[in-house]
């Protein structure tokens, strides 16, 4: 099985994270941030993992982390645009008047430009792989 590493382990959802919440800060407004290791995340370590798995009867327990890369959609307007409506992000900007979203997504915008090649706008997964063996 593959679950998320932490919320700044991902580099899918804790990069644009971060430049959201440093684009929060610049503009000085409030937020609610998103738990670096709850809901999606809350699985994230390899600890946790074999904790969890080893008490619900599992054993031979191996985790590794697979940073391989995975592309956003390779338009920077585009990817920006669906960066905020989903995840962490979407959470974050909950509540958030309109031009505070459009600040933060223009610095997504900005971000994924920087990043973009000829393969597109790529993210490290941080994917944890997993695999355990029932007794």
């Amino acid at each position: 099985m593959t679950v998320w590493s932490t919320l700044y382990a991902t580099g899918l959802f804790g990069i644009p994270y971060t430049v959201a919440t440093t684009t929060l800060h610049r503009l000085g407004a409030e937020y609610q941030g998103f738990p670096p290791n709850g809901i999606l995340f809350s699985l994230g370590q390899p600890k946790t993992l074999r904790d969890v798995l080893g008490a619900a009867g599992w054993a031979d327990i191996e985790a590794a982390v697979d940073n391989r890369t995975l592309y956003l959609p390779p338009d920077p307007a585009a990817a920006a645009k669906m960066t905020v409506a989903a995840g962490p992000v979407q959470a974050l900007l909950e509540g958030q008047p309109e031009t505070v979203r459009a600040e933060v997504e223009a610095a997504l915008e900005a971000d994924y430009a920087r990043r973009q090649n000829e393969s597109g706008i790529g993210l490290p997964a941080g994917f944890i792989v997993v695999a355990a063996r029932r007794p």
